[in-house]
């Protein structure tokens, strides 16, 4: 039982911090879709305010 209690232990723990890098990585990467639609959108703002 001790075996398959350190194995359950490790898998577990592989797993929460498989799922927190996974959590991670998506966060920055919808960080990033976001900062490259506000570059986008800033220019043409700042035209149309020009004219």
């Amino acid at each position: 039982m001790d075996n398959l209690d350190e194995w359950l232990a490790r898998v577990t723990v592989a797993i929460g911090i498989a799922v927190a890098i996974s959590k991670e990585s998506r966060s920055w990467y919808k960080v990033l879709k976001e900062q490259n639609k506000k570059a986008k959108i800033a220019p043409k703002f700042t035209r149309r305010r020009k004219r």
